[in-house]
């Protein structure tokens, strides 16, 4: 089984948490939990780091864009 390991930006969860409401909070934690897990999985797919370079690259990171994901706290 993969294990990925990823770091949250714990400041800003906590002043999300300390200054909004739980439902806000909620979301924002769902929001940077699947973008730490996508960028991971993309690192570990393409075998290479952003901007790098080397002969295991499988491909290009040729970037991405935000979307919008609707769950049932509300759209993230």
């Amino acid at each position: 089984m993969t294990q990925i390991q990823f770091t949250l930006n714990m400041d800003k969860l906590k002043d999300s948490i300390m200054n909004s409401n739980i439902e806000a909070v909620t979301k924002s934690t769902i929001v940077l939990i699947l973008n730490e897990y996508m960028e991971k999985e993309r690192d570990e797919y393409l075998n290479n780091k952003p901007y790098e370079r080397g002969t295991g690259s499988r491909d290009y990171r040729n970037g991405y864009y935000t979307r919008s994901l609707m769950l049932e706290v509300g759209k993230v």
